[in-house]
C-alpha cells in the first residue's frame, strides 16, 4: 500500500504555496484549493472557505459549480458587486472592481496568446493561465493549465506591486520567482514533455506589465523563460488577455480617492489634505480696485441738483481707480454657511468671485487662505478648482437634457478617470438623491417656450452638476434669486443638511432671505457700498444691532432689517446731492423739532452691551409738520424726503434709519468686540498677525491659462458629441429643415433646368443654375451663427468650472455641425439635380462637382462659425455675416466680370469662395463641353472653354481653387480655435 500523505514527510509536497501543519501533517491550503496536497481546485466561493466542494474534474465549471457571481477555474474571482457583500464586516458596501490598480487582493484569469505555442501543442489544446495577487503580502501565485489541467504553478515574492505607471500601464516587478511542474501533467512528462529541469532555473526577477485596464493586454518577462521562448517560437515574452476581479468596500475604490497631479512634494500634501478632508476658508482686508471709465454721463445740474464738493471732485478725476471692494474679513469652517448680505450693487457678487479664485478685471489686494494655504501662491488654479464648485446665479443648462443626463456629464467630465463608469453613476444617483431630484431624474430640464422642470429643480440640478465631484467648498451666487418662497426654502434647506452631514463649507450671496432661512446661516456678512457693516456669527447680529442703539422691532425680518438699514445710510449720506436754490424753493415746508436728551442719557445710551463706546448715537425723534404733501411739478426730483407713515413706532423707525451715515455704521463696527473677536480668529490661524498685500492683478498682458480638467481628451470628445448629438436628434428642426429645402431645391432646380442641352441659352441656364446652388447653400450656412451663439453662456460656465478642454468642444461642435448640416445635404441635392438637368455624366466630373459643392458649403460654414464667435450679439453677427457674403458673391465671377475688375481688388476674387467654388464649378462642367447653334440656317460649333474664358476664368485654376479653398476652411477653423480658447473666457 502507498504510504499515507504526510507533509512532513520529503516525499509529500504542499503545493501552491501551502504551508504544512507540522502538527497534523496536512497541508493548510490557500482559498480556492483542496485536497491533501492543494492541488485540487475547490469550488463554490471564498464565501464558504473551509466546506468548499473539490472540483469534479480538473476544474471548477462556473454555470454548475461556482455560486452566482463567481467565476474562475477555482471560483475565486468575483463577477458582481453584490457577491462581495459577505466579504465586508458590516456585510454591505461591497464592491467588485475590475480596474488595473491593486488595491487589495487580485484574481484573474487569462488566455495565453503566444501564437507559436500552438505548434508545439495538440489540436485542440488551448494554453490557460490563472494568478491572484495579495497586496499585504508582496506575493503572487500563477498557474499553467493545458486543456483545462493545471501544468505547473509558480510562486513570485518580494513584489512591488505598488508602482503604476502612465498611460493606464500596471506593472508588478518581483524579484523571487519559484516554479514547480506538476508530475506526469502535460509539459511535465505526459507526451514525452518535459519542462520541469528549465523550470528549476527560474528564479527572477520577474516582470509583469498591463496595458489596458483591468489587467487586459499583458505579458510576463523572465530570463530563463524569455531565453527559452526565444529559442523555440521567437517571442520573449508569455502575452496573455486576462479579465479580473477585486472584491472591496466601496471606500476603497480608486474613485473615492481624489487624483492630484501636484508637481512638487508640498503641493501634493497640501492637494491631498484640501481634497480628502474638509476646508476653512480664511480672508482677510480683501479689497478691489477697477480702473474708471469716465465721468458721469448723466448731469446732475439738468435734474435742478447741484453735485457737492466731493462728488464733483471725483467726476473731474475719472482717471483714479474706484473702490469695488474695500478691507473685507471673514471666517467659515466646515459644516459651516457663510451668507454674504447686502442690496443690490453693495458688492457680493464681486466678493465671492474673489474668493472663488474667478477671472476679474481689476485689482485685489489683501490674502485669502484655505486651510492656512495662500489662495494665490499656495494653491494653483487646477487644485483650487478640483476641491472647489461654483454655482452660478443664472442656471444654464442644455434644454433637451434630462436631469440625469446633466447630471452624469458633470461626473463623466470632471470626476477622475480611474473612477469606473459604474462608480460615476452611481455617484450621481447618490447626489439626485440626497437634493430630491431623482423622482424628475427622467424629465427635459426645458427652457424658454418649451415647459420642463420648475425653477427650483432648475437651481438643485446646477447645485447636483457641482456636487457630483464632492467639492470641499461650494459657492453659491443668489441661490434662491427667482424662486418663490418655498423652492427657495426647499433649496436652501437641502443645501443646509449636506452641508452638516457632508461637513462641507458654503460660501454663498444672497439678496433677501426670509427668516426660516436666515437661520441656517452659521456666519454672516453684511455688505454696504462695498464696505463691511458686520462681520460674524449670524445669531449674533441682532444683539449687535441693538447694542450699537437699533433694536431690530418685533416680528421684523433680521436680515431685512439690517439690509434696509445699511442701505438707507448709504442712500441718504453717501449719495445725497446739494439742492439748487431753485428747488429748495419749490419744495414744502416743513416744520422740525428736535427733542432734546439728557447728556448723561445719551452718554449712556452711547455705551454698547459690553462696555465699549459706539460712535453711532441714537437718533434724536423728530416731528414733521407738512403743508403740502405734493412737490410741484417743477421740483418733482427723487429726493428722498418724502415719505408716508402709518404710527408714531413706524415713524420713529424710519427716521431712525434716515438719521445715519455709513460711516458710522463702519465705525461702530470697528470698534465693537465683534470686530476684534474675528481678527483675533484669523491671527490665531495663521499663527501671526496677517499684512494686507496686493497678492493678484488680474487683467495682465498675458493669456491666463485654464484649469486643466481630469478627463482625457478624446474622452471628452465623445461625451460632448454625445451630448450635441443627443440635442440634435431630440430637436432636430434644423436638420430636418436643411434636408427637406435641399430636396425641394434640388427638384426646383431639376424642374426649372430640365435636361439642359448644349445651345448659348443652355450654357447660361447652367452657370445661372451653379450659382444659385452656391448662393443657397452660401446663405444657408448662416445658421453656423447659432453653433456658438446659443451655447456661449454655458461654454463660459463649463469652462471655468473645468468641464472640458476648449479643443474637445471644438471638434465636438464642428463635427456634428459640419457632417449633418453641411456634407449630407448637398449629396442629397447632386442626386436630385445630376440626372434631372443632364450634367456632365462621368463618375469623375460627378465626384468632382459632389466634392467642390460640400467643401464651398464647409468653407462659408466655418467663416460663419468664426464670426458668430466674434460677435457676442447675434444682430451684430448677423450684420457681419450678410456684408461678407454680398461682397464675396459680388467677386464671384458671374455679377462682376473678372477680367474687368480692377487690379487693386483682384486679391478679392482669390479670397471669395463664391468665385472659387464657381469657376471650379464651371470649369468641372464645361471645359471639355462643345456650343452648338443654329443661326441663319448654319450650325455653328463653339468650344465652351473660349465661353467661360471670357468670363475670366482660368481653365486650368480646378486644383488650385480647391487648394485655396481648403486652406480657407484650415485658416477659418484654426482662426475659430485660437479664438476660442485664448480670448472667450469667463471675465467679471
Amino acid at each position: 500500500c502507498p504510504s499515507c500523505f504526510n507533509c512532513m514527510y520529503p516525499n509529500s509536497v504542499c503545493a501552491h504555496n501551502a504551508t504544512c501543519n507540522k502538527f497534523t501533517g496536512r497541508c493548510d491550503c490557500p482559498s480556492g484549493w483542496t485536497g491533501e496536497d492543494c492541488l485540487q481546485p475547490a469550488c463554490l466561493s471564498p464565501l464558504d472557505e473551509g466546506k468548499r466542494p473539490m472540483a469534479k474534474s480538473s476544474h471548477c465549471h462556473q454555470d454548475t459549480e461556482c455560486r452566482p457571481g463567481w467565476g474562475g477555474w477555482n471560483c475565486n474571482m468575483c463577477l458582481n458587486d453584490s457577491v462581495c457583500d459577505g466579504l465586508n464586516p458590516t456585510n454591505e458596501g461591497g464592491r467588485c472592481y475590475n480596474g488595473s490598480e491593486l488595491i487589495t487582493n487580485v484574481v484573474g484569469q487569462c488566455t495565453v496568446g503566444n501564437k507559436g505555442l500552438s505548434r508545439y501543442l495538440p489540436d485542440g489544446v488551448s494554453p490557460k493561465m490563472t494568478f491572484s495577487c495579495d497586496r499585504n503580502s508582496a506575493s503572487c501565485d500563477a498557474q499553467f493549465w493545458i486543456s483545462g489541467k493545471e501544468a505547473f504553478y509558480c510562486n513570485l515574492d518580494q513584489c512591488n506591486i505598488s508602482t503604476w505607471g502612465t498611460h493606464s500601464t500596471a506593472s508588478i516587478d518581483c524579484q523571487q520567482m519559484k516554479c514547480n511542474c506538476i508530475p506526469g501533467r502535460f509539459l511535465c512528462g505526459n507526451y514525452g514533455l518535459d519542462i520541469s529541469s528549465v523550470l528549476n532555473e527560474v528564479e527572477g526577477p520577474v516582470d509583469i506589465r498591463c496595458h489596458k485596464s483591468g489587467f487586459s493586454d499583458c505579458y510576463i518577462r523572465e530570463f530563463i523563460v524569455s531565453k527559452t521562448l526565444a529559442a523555440i517560437i521567437g517571442d520573449d515574452a508569455i502575452n496573455m488577455i486576462c479579465s479580473v476581479g477585486q472584491c472591496m468596500h466601496y471606500s476603497q475604490l480608486p474613485s473615492y480617492q481624489k487624483i492630484a497631479h501636484e508637481t512638487n512634494k508640498s503641493n501634493m500634501l497640501f492637494g491631498v489634505a484640501t481634497a480628502l478632508l474638509t476646508a476653512i476658508v480664511s480672508f482677510r482686508n480683501i479689497s478691489y480696485t477697477i480702473p474708471a471709465q469716465g465721468p458721469d454721463s448723466v448731469s446732475l445740474k439738468s435734474l435742478g441738483i447741484e453735485p457737492t464738493t466731493e462728488a464733483l471732485n471725483s467726476s473731474n478725476n475719472f482717471q483714479s481707480d474706484i473702490n469695488v471692494l474695500k478691507e473685507i474679513s471673514g471666517i467659515v469652517y466646515p459644516g459651516q454657511i457663510l451668507a454674504i448680505l447686502g442690496a443690490s450693487g453693495a458688492g457680493k457678487s464681486t466678493l465671492l468671485d474673489i474668493l472663488s479664485r474667478r477671472e476679474k478685471c481689476g485689482t485685489v489686494s489683501g490674502k485669502v487662505l484655505i486651510n492656512n494655504h495662500d489662495l494665490i501662491s499656495g494653491i494653483t488654479t487646477e487644485e483650487f478648482h478640483r476641491m472647489s464648485g461654483y454655482v452660478d446665479q443664472q442656471d444654464l443648462h442644455v434644454a433637451t437634457a434630462t436631469v440625469y443626463e446633466a447630471v452624469m456629464t458633470s461626473a463623466l467630465l470632471r470626476l477622475p478617470r480611474a473612477m469606473s463608469k459604474v462608480a460615476k453613476n452611481k455617484r450621481v444617483c447618490e447626489v439626485l438623491t440626497e437634493l430630491g431630484l431623482w423622482s424628475v431624474r427622467n424629465s427635459k430640464i426645458g427652457k424658454n417656450g418649451a415647459r420642463g422642470i420648475s425653477g427650483g429643480e432648475m437651481r438643485r440640478v446646477s447645485i447636483a452638476c457641482e456636487l457630483v465631484t464632492s467639492p470641499s467648498i461650494i459657492f453659491l451666487d443668489e441661490p434662491t434669486s427667482g424662486l418663490d418662497a418655498y423652492n427657495a426654502f426647499v433649496v436652501m434647506n437641502t443645501l443646509s443638511k449636506l452641508t452638516r452631514r457632508y461637513g462641507r463649507t458654503v460660501i454663498c450671496t444672497i439678496h433677501q432671505p426670509r427668516t426660516d432661512i436666515f437661520s441656517m446661516f452659521d456666519q454672516l456678512i453684511v455688505l454696504a457700498a462695498g464696505q463691511m457693516c458686520y462681520s460674524g456669527p449670524s445669531s449674533e447680529i441682532a444683539g449687535y444691532l441693538e447694542s450699537i442703539g437699533h433694536a431690530v422691532p418685533d416680528g421684523y425680518n433680521v436680515a431685512d432689517f439690517s439690509v434696509d438699514l445699511v442701505q438707507q445710510a448709504t442712500a441718504v449720506y453717501t449719495n445725497m446731492p446739494q439742492l439748487s436754490a431753485e428747488t429748495k424753493s419749490a419744495l414744502p415746508k416743513v416744520d422740525a423739532t428736535i427733542s432734546t436728551v439728557d447728556t448723561d442719557a445719551a452718554t449712556q445710551d452711547n455705551m454698547s452691551s459690553d462696555g465699549e463706546w459706539s460712535p453711532l448715537l441714537k437718533s434724536s425723534q423728530l416731528s414733521f409738520t407738512e403743508e403740502n404733501d405734493k412737490l410741484p411739478d417743477s421740483a418733482n426730483v427723487n429726493v428722498g424726503l418724502h415719505m408716508q407713515v402709518q404710527s408714531q413706532s413706524e415713524k420713529q423707525f424710519f427716521i431712525n434709519k434716515a438719521n445715519i451715515s455709513l460711516q458710522q455704521v463702519l465705525d461702530s463696527f470697528i470698534h465693537s468686540s465683534h470686530y476684534r473677536r474675528i481678527m483675533k480668529k484669523l491671527d490665531i490661524i495663521t499663527g501671526s498677525s496677517w499684512t494686507s498685500t496686493n497678492f493678484e492683478m488680474v487683467c495682465s498682458a498675458g493669456m491666463t491659462p485654464y484649469t486643466r480638467p481630469v478627463t482625457p481628451i478624446q474622452q471628452q470628445y465623445k461625451i460632448l458629441s454625445s451630448r450635441i448629438f443627443r440635442n440634435l436628434y431630440r430637436d432636430p428642426t434644423l436638420m430636418l429643415s436643411n434636408y427637406a429645402l435641399s430636396l425641394f431645391i434640388g427638384l426646383m432646380c431639376g424642374i426649372l433646368f430640365y435636361q439642359l442641352d448644349s445651345t448659348v441659352q443652355g450654357m447660361q441656364n447652367r452657370l445661372g443654375m451653379l450659382m444659385f446652388i452656391l448662393a443657397f447653400y452660401g446663405f444657408g450656412s448662416m445658421t453656423s451663427l447659432l453653433v456658438f451663439s446659443e451655447e456661449r453662456l454655458l461654454y463660459l460656465r463649463e469652462r471655468a468650472n473645468a468641464y472640458y478642454n476648449p479643443l474637445a468642444y471644438f471638434m465636438a461642435k464642428v463635427t456634428y455641425d459640419l457632417v449633418p448640416l453641411r456634407v449630407i445635404p448637398p449629396l442629397l441635392l447632386t442626386l436630385i439635380v445630376y440626372p434631372m438637368t443632364g450634367l456632365s455624366t462621368t463618375w469623375t466630373q460627378f465626384i468632382k462637382f459632389l466634392c467642390t459643392l460640400v467643401l464651398f458649403n464647409l468653407t462659408v460654414a466655418s467663416q460663419m462659425f468664426f464670426i458668430g464667435l466674434l460677435a457676442e450679439e447675434l444682430v451684430v453677427s448677423n450684420f457681419l455675416a450678410s456684408i461678407m457674403l454680398l461682397f464675396s458673391l459680388l467677386f464671384g465671377g458671374l455679377i462682376l466680370n473678372k477680367d474687368s475688375i480692377p487690379l487693386i481688388f483682384k486679391t478679392m476674387c482669390r479670397l471669395s469662395s463664391f468665385n472659387l467654388a464657381y469657376e471650379a464649378l464651371a470649369i468641372n462642367e464645361l471645359r471639355h463641353a462643345h456650343i452648338e447653334e443654329v443661326r441663319f440656317g448654319l450650325k455653328i460649333q463653339i468650344p465652351s472653354a473660349s465661353l467661360i474664358s471670357s468670363f475670366g476664368f482660368d481653365l486650368l485654376a480646378f486644383w488650385p481653387d480647391v487648394l485655396i479653398l481648403c486652406m480657407v476652411l484650415a485658416a477659418s477653423l484654426g482662426l475659430s480655435l485660437l479664438w476660442l480658447t485664448y480670448v472667450i473666457k469667463e471675465r467679471r
